[in-house]
Formats: structure tokens, C-alpha cells, sequence
């Protein structure tokens, strides 16, 4: 693809999207060719108008770049570019603790108690000074980071552990502290005082850190249950002590657990320094040999295909020649996350729709094209903006909604939201997204299941409640197609488009329509602009376009988009059989 300009950046691709920004893949350069590989993650534009959301924004951006330390990600530059406020941060090759740990699980090759030390010593490492760090004044910052769990523990395939999304941390030494009653976090990883809403320190992040610490010990969850049997245990400390899960844990291991997960903050560890000096000496008492070597190793077991893939990626998006050419695409690429609906026309015409594009990416990972596919994990958990938990007497209706919603416990979080409604109808517009986010989430269960009739009513209910919510009126699209309603397809896709131009899904199932109905200027159009913006499929873009332009009697434009599709991915078989048979059409092409 072509690089797209972005001040003294080039945004590659889009890797992740979530609630509240977008995140590219980009390379910054500077003089006698020197180039990095990083992630610009960008404030959504139609969210760029809120200020309380652009605050927060900012607010991250500032204290995440305050951060230099080896173990946390670092921040290179931070501000706004033609209206868009941008991070510009670390890109890491790798994966977060939490699809470590189930992929460890999976194969059997369990996490061991020397990488499990040496994993806590490097969060420990990053923690401390964090926790440590004081403003230019020599004040404290007392930085907390109310977020400690796996998604937010990062390891690169060189064995390099980082800490992720300060997103919800705070400095608390300023005017920006949580009030109590108000949880911010991943439930099943907090304190006891963070459950309860009271105001935390960072014990509370030491407590986080003991419970990462039991999971990769005993290879179980701490902390299991409906949301709020959860919820119940863990203001309570209630969990399965790991000597039982596991009886041949080596007492110095099991003294730095209990400590670190001690009920009452002033019982635990009082910094993360302490907990690190206990963690260097079992390892040294025990003769472990953890390092950044044998980590990488570790990975290297788990991952060895993938690290090759995500090599090759290196290598690719380095060699991309910079943008500075005239000629050089300077609209913003959009979001470029899909799937390859295929329906076969005859041999002179394969049009592709979204719906089988994402089965497609996923079976063919090993291909060319995963070269534009690979996702940061890592990234992914930046993105994604707190959920916030109201745990005042006056919001109970809602609060175990909001949590079960969390959880990711969407049949749950629908019951909740609805008998919260009725409950509590004052409250009620003050959930509107959240509600409909949870009618969503359970109707695309419905929907990968092919239950798209009731897929169809809940995503009917959330767009009644959210008209904005693109996700709904996107997955409506879909259903629509698929029955080959293609007014009442064209209706949601447009509406999509409206609210978020950089759909490119939407684009290019408009693309499908027109073209499938006969309508090839209309399907020519959306196809180009689905290609301006440049996703992961671009071969499939413009295998489909090739095939309209033909059908238009545009046979170079056709016979030029498909040599570029089958440039960008040689894998792709479609295109390369349909540019043979068109160049066997006109020998002289």
C-alpha cells in the first residue's frame, strides 16, 4: 500500500480501532535514511468535539510521555495535526500475558516459576519507578495505575516485558483523582479497596501484581464467577489460596504471593521495590536463570510462526519507500479491519462482498497477506477507553449492568440493562450507549451462531437507542445482504458511511451491491474509495473493482488493478487466474 503523509510521520495501516481512538501502523524517518517502525494512535473524529473525552486524552498522553523506563512503553511525541490529536508511541512485535498464558495453556508448555519471576520482576521494575516518580519540582507524582492485569502486561518475541495503557492511570498529586465510589479497571484484577470504591495508593497496583503473579504460579484464574459473584469476592479477598491449586509451589514463591495479596494494604508490600528485592532473591535462593534470553526462547517456543510472519511485516513496511513524492495519497486512511464474502461470477467477473474476507484473512495467516494483517496485541488494549463503574447508592439498578457488560457477560448485561431501565427510567439516557453496546455484543453471538433472526432484533433495538451506534447498523447491513435485501443493505451502509467516513467495509459492500445489481459506475466508485483507503484486503478492493472496470469496458484500468492486487498479494488466486484470462483476451495488453 501507499504511505499516507501524516506531518513528519507515514501512516502505513490501521491495526486497531476501539471506542475511542484509532491506532495506525506508521514509520517515523529522518536523515541519511534512518526509520522506525511505531503506533500513532488518533482520537476518533467525531469524537474530537468532546472535551472531557479529549482531556482525558491528553491527560494520558502527558503522563505516559513523563515515563522513560525500560519495562513501560514508551511515548515518543504527542499533539494535533489538522485537528486530529495523535500519540505517537512505541511499536512492539509480541503478545500481551493473557493470550501468553491460554496459548501456554493450549500447548501445553506451562508458563515456568523462573519466567514467572522474571516476568513480575520487570512489572515490578517498570511499577516502581513509576509509583516513584517525582515532577520537575521534586514533587511526587504518585502515579497509580488502577489497570494492572494480563492484556496490559506486554511481551515482545526478544523477551522484553513491558507495561501498557496508562489510560487509566492517574497522578494523584494532582487535581485529577478518582472520587470514591467510581472503579476504573478490569474487575477480576483489582484490590479489595479498589472493588469496595474507596480511594487507592499504589498498594492497590502491588495487589494487581500479586494476583498476575498466583495466575502464572498456579496456572488458574484467582478470581472466577458470574460478575458479581466476582465482583463479591474480590472486595472480600476471597480466592482458592495457591498452596491448594497447586501444593508444590516452593515456600519463598508462596511467602512473596501471600504478601503481595495480603487483604490490608498496610499488611502487603508498601512499594514494589520490596516486592522486586523478594523476587531477585528467590530467584538467586532457587538457582532460577530467568532473563530477557531465556524469555525470548519462551516466545520463540510458543510463537515460532508467528515470529517469522511478523519478521517478514518488519522487513515489508521498512522497505516502503516514503512519501514524498507529488503523487503520494494524502487522505487519512480509516479503519481496516474485515472479512472475503465470495460469490463467483462468471469467468470474466469475481466479485467479493465483506462477509467471507475476515473468514479468508484468518485461514490464509501464513500468506502474503497477513502482511498487512498482523495486529499488535499490545495495541489493542491502548485503545480501548475505561469502562466506568457508579457503585453509589443511587446508581445500584445499574451497577450490575455496567459490570456484566465488563465481564463480557452480554446475555447478563442486556437482562440488566433492560430491568435497569425499567427500574431506574431517569438514569436511563445517561446508559443509552452502554445498553445498546450490550444488545450489540449479544446480537453478533447470535449472529456468528446464524441466528440472524434474533441477531436482527437486538441490533433493530440498539440502533432505536444509539441511531448513532455504526457497529449495529453495520452488523444490519450485513443480515441484509445476506438476504439479498439490498435497498435496506444500502440504507445501513450508507448511514455508516455518514457517521464514520472511513468505514471501509461499508464502502466496499456498497461496492458489492451496485456491482452485483447491475449498477457499475455507482460500484466503481465506492470500490475507488474503499481502495483510498487502503485495508488489510486492498488486493481483494481492487480484484473487485478490476471486474467492474471490465464490465465497463475500462480494460486497462482493469488489467492495471489487477497487476497491483496480485503485486500486493502473489497468494492471491482469483486475481492472478482472472488477470490471466484477460491478458489471453487482448494478447496485445
Amino acid at each position: 500500500m501507499e504511505p499516507v503523509r501524516f506531518g513528519k510521520y507515514l501512516l502505513l495501516d490501521q491495526i486497531a480501532t476501539g471506542g475511542m481512538a484509532q491506532l495506525y501502523r506508521a514509520k517515523m524517518t529522518g536523515d541519511e535514511g534512518f526509520q522506525k517502525l511505531i503506533a500513532i494512535k488518533k482520537i476518533l473524529p467525531h469524537l474530537a468535539v468532546e472535551k472531557e473525552l479529549v482531556d482525558s486524552f491528553i491527560d494520558e498522553a502527558k503522563l505516559a510521555a513523563f515515563l522513560q523506563h525500560e519495562n513501560i512503553i514508551r511515548i515518543y511525541d504527542f499533539g494535533t495535526m489538522e485537528n486530529d490529536y495523535f500519540i505517537a508511541m512505541e511499536y512492539l512485535f509480541g503478545k500481551n500475558l493473557r493470550m501468553v498464558m491460554d496459548r501456554a495453556a493450549i500447548r501445553k508448555i506451562e508458563i515456568s516459576p523462573d519466567h514467572a519471576l522474571f516476568i513480575i520482576g520487570r512489572v515490578c521494575d517498570g511499577l516502581d519507578y513509576s509509583h516513584s516518580l517525582t515532577d520537575l519540582s521534586g514533587i511526587p507524582l504518585k502515579i497509580i495505575h488502577r489497570d494492572i492485569s494480563p492484556p496490559n502486561i506486554f511481551i515482545s518475541y526478544d523477551g522484553t516485558v513491558k507495561i501498557v495503557d496508562f489510560g487509566v492511570a492517574k497522578a494523584s498529586s494532582k487535581n485529577t483523582t478518582t472520587q470514591t465510589g467510581i472503579i476504573k479497571g478490569k474487575l477480576a484484577y483489582m484490590s479489595p479497596e479498589q472493588a469496595q470504591g474507596k480511594e487507592i495508593d499504589h498498594r492497590s497496583d502491588i495487589f494487581s501484581v500479586g494476583i498476575l503473579f498466583y495466575e502464572m504460579i498456579t496456572g488458574s484464574r484467582m478470581f472466577t464467577g458470574e460478575t458479581m459473584q466476582v465482583l463479591a469476592k474480590v472486595r472480600e479477598a476471597d480466592y482458592v489460596p495457591a498452596q491448594i491449586v497447586k501444593p508444590d509451589i516452593d515456600p519463598m514463591i508462596l511467602d512473596i504471593l501471600q504478601k503481595a495479596l495480603e487483604p490490608d494494604p498496610d499488611h502487603r508490600y508498601q512499594s514494589c521495590g520490596q516486592m522486586l528485592a523478594d523476587v531477585e532473591e528467590a530467584a538467586f535462593a532457587l538457582n532460577f536463570r530467568g532473563s530477557t534470553r531465556t524469555l525470548a526462547h519462551y516466545m520463540q517456543e510458543l510463537y515460532s510462526e508467528q515470529i517469522e510472519e511478523e519478521e517478514k511485516t518488519k522487513r515489508f513496511v521498512l522497505k516502503n519507500e516514503s512519501c514524498e513524492s507529488p503523487g503520494c495519497n494524502a487522505e487519512e486512511p480509516r479503519e481496516a479491519t474485515t472479512v472475503k464474502v465470495a460469490e463467483k461470477q462468471d469467468k470474466d467477473g469475481t466479485l467479493f462482498s465483506d462477509e467471507e474476507v475476515v473468514r479468508d484473512l484468518r485461514k490464509k495467516q501464513g500468506r502474503a497477506r497477513a502482511k498487512w494483517s498482523i495486529i499488535a496485541v499490545i495495541l489493542m488494549s491502548i485503545v480501548g477507553a475505561a469502562v466506568y463503574f457508579l457503585l453509589d447508592t443511587g446508581e445500584d439498578h445499574w451497577q450490575p449492568a455496567l459490570l456484566a457488560l465488563e465481564q463480557q457477560n452480554y446475555t447478563e448485561a442486556v437482562s440488566l440493562f433492560d430491568e435497569a431501565a425499567r427500574l431506574d427510567p431517569a438514569k436511563h439516557p445517561a446508559h443509552v450507549p452502554a445498553h445498546a453496546r450490550a444488545l450489540v455484543e449479544e446480537a453478533r453471538r447470535h449472529y456468528n451462531m446464524k441466528e440472524t433472526g434474533s441477531a436482527e432484533a437486538m441490533l433493530k433495538r440498539a440502533v432505536t437507542l444509539n441511531p448513532a451506534d455504526i457497529d449495529a447498523r453495520f452488523l444490519l447491513g450485513r443480515i441484509h445482504l445476506a438476504k439479498k435485501d439490498y435497498k435496506k443493505a444500502i440504507d445501513e451502509f450508507g448511514t455508516v458511511t455518514r457517521i464514520n467516513p472511513g468505514f471501509v467495509q461499508a464502502f466496499f459492500n456498497l461496492g458489492y451491491i451496485y456491482a452485483v445489481t447491475g449498477d457499475y459506475p455507482k460500484a466503481e466508485s465506492f470500490y475507488e474509495k474503499a481502495a483510498r483507503l487502503t485495508p488489510p484486503f486492498l488486493d481483494e478492493v481492487l480484484t473487485n473493482l478490476a471486474a467492474v472496470q471490465d464490465k465497463m469496458g475500462k480494460r486497462q484500468e482493469s488489467l492495471k488493478n489487477l497487476e497491483k492486487a496480485v503485486s500486493l498479494n502473489p497468494q492471491n488466486s482469483e486475481a492472478k487466474e482472472y488477470l490471466k484470462w484477460l491478458k489471453s483476451q487482448n494478447p496485445q495488453a
